[in-house]
């Protein structure tokens, strides 16, 4: 069953009074709900990203990354246009992998005038309800995954429940005891998210809320009296330089300075590392005097760390690319990720398909850590690098001490929990199969599986794809090398002693008493064979220095249409051949005139030999749009479809001309596609001529 729109659950009362309670504090978050719109769609890979909250009748578009601008104009676009209705109907992730092939979907409005194809929504809530969605959509069809579902949900909780609360005694509520407004003022602060701090005086602590507790790591019991005890060694700038007292936000608010969204580190011993967005203001007596400040803290480590991982895509990109030795790409690789997650050591395994074994090639720790100790290879299954490369799939390991028993089998002997490091997370680098493995280790506990798994799912891509392209680069070199190999061989060793023999038999022939009798067959047999394998082998080191660019070939002007007539003329057919020429155009381009007379030649010759039982032979010139197009069809043989993307492979014949016994060395047309490649054309068959063969030769018309 297709997403269903729910007005039951949409008109609710309670709902859309808290949604519009909603509109009114989403401005006070402490991130950019547009920045998490643009984080979700790139997390996922998605044209677009939205943060809205849906009422009855309308889409409030809260955050916005790339979406047509109908849909954030004014008070929100009407549900019409709205695909975050069906989340939050469901109060459950809903997506649709192609609204065109959807019967619910096909006719929504986003289909139809804005191109939309696919979209994934998770709910947002507020206390009890859903108010509405994270959604991403694409202007394509995608399959998305539980992977895909994981992370969106990762991004929602970044924003965490919307807040809508009402005041602390609504209704006039019996429960609330008007005789201790600061009980419930504690129990309201502890139920919050965001840590909460509030002093008076010059920096005596009044207040700390449950979440600041945790946050700082505090014991039970009173809090520190002073704000500089409360603090201490804790806070710090984004450059991880320590906060000086007088930058505190604490103290810059207890002065009478309004602080608005500062980012602080908070750096707490054996916990990671998180990043702060900090609003305080000061607070004042009934006469206007100050009287001490409140500061809150919103946590926005995800979304900061996901944006580092964004820079360090580009630094990963970089290093891979550089032009420094290998070993060097990788360690440059290592650091950037290290960098990016704030942690101490990172590894990248590659498999030596030869040992079946995977091999460390390179290693980083941060500066001022213990080195790690690590053997250089590793079995499938054994150890955590051995365990991915086994399955195929991250694995995260929350606490490397929690591991060291007697079944621990890492290749390390404990050598990761022994320097210190507690937490790891290995990825597979994938180039089709598993060629590698990514692993990194954190100094102390984390526990942000889904959003690390992902972001570093992201490097490991980027690294498998240089392993492909650098496998793929070595492969045309050998490729490259044999053919050179092979010319030489075929220029020296072959063709040498083959002209040897030509010529030797021509002088039997000649000779009256050599050729007389019934050897003069023989002599003939050998003169012709060999005079057919010399022209083989020429056509071959043809082809081969074609396509290793070691003949250059002219740009001069070329009139085709003389060309074409100098090849038909020269052309040896029989009576049954209907050759008819149509010169639509007599187009000029830049090339090289033998090597396109060569084209033209192989392509005549083909379809008057591919025709044995004759009948018409059509050849066309044309110029239209940019293109200079020559078409040759015959209605022969013809090639089977299932053999027509083979044509123009070298020493390729079709299984029709196999069978017919039709003489040739499948070299004419893979040196035309070479020849016309060379040109920056294109050469096809066509694959709805259904009468024979019809062959294409596609050239840009860049006359001069």
């Amino acid at each position: 069953m297709g997403p269903t729109e729910d007005l039951t659950v949409l008109s609710d009362p309670r709902r859309t009074a808290a949604v519009e309670r909603g509109l009114q504090r989403l401005p006070s978050q402490p991130m950019s709900l547009h920045a998490v719109a643009r984080l979700a769609a790139q997390l996922l890979g998605a044209s677009m990203g939205m943060v809205t909250l849906v009422g009855a009748e309308r889409e409030h578009v809260a955050g916005v990354y790339n979406l047509p601008p109908e849909l954030v104009r004014g008070r929100g676009a009407p549900l019409s246009l709205s695909v975050c209705k069906y989340v939050v109907s469901a109060n459950y992730p809903v997506s649709s992998e192609d609204m065109a092939l959807d019967p619910a979907l096909r006719g929504h409005r986003l289909a139809l005038e804005h191109g939309v194809r696919a979209f994934l929504g998770v709910p947002l809530r507020g206390t009890d309800q859903p108010l509405g969605s994270v959604t991403v959509l694409d202007v394509r069809p995608r399959r998305w995954t539980d992977d895909d579902v994981s992370v969106l949900l990762a991004v929602g909780q970044v924003i965490g429940p919307i807040p809508v609360g009402e005041d602390a005694c609504p209704m006039g509520l019996g429960g609330c005891d008007p005789h201790h407004p600061a009980a419930f003022l504690t129990a309201l602060l502890d139920t919050l998210d965001p840590a909460v701090l509030a002093c008076v005086g010059d920096g005596n602590v009044v207040l700390v809320n449950q979440a600041l507790r945790r946050v700082l790591g505090l014991p039970p019991g009173a809090p520190p009296a002073r704000l500089e005890d409360l603090v201490a060694g804790r806070l710090f700038r984004t450059d991880r330089t320590l906060l000086p007292i007088e930058e505190n936000p604490m103290r810059r608010a207890l002065a009478g300075e309004p602080v608005h969204d500062e980012s602080v580190l908070v750096r707490v011993p054996s916990r990671p590392e998180r990043v702060f967005v900090v609003k305080g203001r000061p607070a004042t007596g009934s006469a206007g005097e100050r009287v001490g400040a409140v500061v809150a803290m919103h946590d926005v480590t995800a979304v900061r760390r996901a944006e580092r991982f964004y820079t360090c895509s580009s630094q990963v990109l970089e290093a891979l690319t550089a032009d420094i030795d290998l070993d060097d790409r990788y360690h440059r690789v290592l650091e950037a990720v290290c960098t990016a997650l704030g942690w101490a050591h990172a590894e990248l395994w590659l498999v030596d398909p030869v040992r079946d074994r995977l091999r460390l090639r390179a290693g980083w720790t941060a500066p001022g850590r213990p080195p790690v100790s690590v053997r250089e290879t590793t079995a499938p299954g054994v150890g955590i690098s051995g365990a991915v490369w086994a399955a195929g799939r991250p694995l995260w390991v929350p606490d490397l001490t929690a591991t060291r028993d007697e079944r621990d089998t890492r290749p390390d002997g404990g050598g990761y929990a022994a320097a210190g490091l507690r937490t790891a997370l290995a990825v597979p680098v994938q180039a089709e199969r598993t060629v590698g493995v990514l692993a990194c280790f954190s100094d102390v506990p984390e526990s942000d599986e889904v959003l690390l798994t992902t972001l570093l799912g992201g490097v490991a891509a980027q690294i498998g794809q240089f392993l492909a392209y650098s496998q793929r680069d070595q492969l045309l070199r050998e490729l490259t090398r044999a053919r050179q190999d092979f010319s030489r061989l075929a220029g020296h060793e072959i063709r040498t002693p083959l002209t040897a023999i030509i010529s030797c038999s021509e002088m039997l022939l000649e000779d009256p008493v050599a050729a007389a009798g019934p050897g003069r067959q023989v002599i003939e047999v050998i003169s012709r064979n060999a005079t057919s394998l010399h022209a083989v082998i020429t056509q071959l080191l043809d082809f081969a220095a074609i396509q290793t660019g070691a003949v250059p070939m002219d740009r001069g002007p070329v009139e085709l249409a003389d060309v074409l007539e100098e090849a038909v003329r020269n052309l040896d057919y029989p009576p049954g051949i209907d050759l008819r020429v149509e010169f639509r155009a007599r187009p000029t381009v830049r090339g090289d005139r033998m090597r396109l007379r060569q084209v033209m030649d192989a392509l005549l010759t083909n379809a008057v030999k591919y025709s044995p039982e004759g009948g018409p032979v059509h050849v066309a010139l044309t110029a239209e749009r940019g293109t200079v197009s020559l078409t040759v069809a015959d209605e022969g043989i013809g090639v089977p479809a299932e053999e027509r993307d083979k044509v123009f492979e070298y020493f390729f014949r079709s299984s029709a001309a196999r069978q017919r016994q039709i003489p040739g060395a499948g070299l004419g047309l893979a040196a035309a596609r070479a020849i016309v490649e060379q040109h920056g054309g294109r050469i096809v068959v066509d694959g709805q001529y259904a009468l024979g063969t019809r062959v294409a030769v596609l050239l840009p018309d860049n006359r001069p």
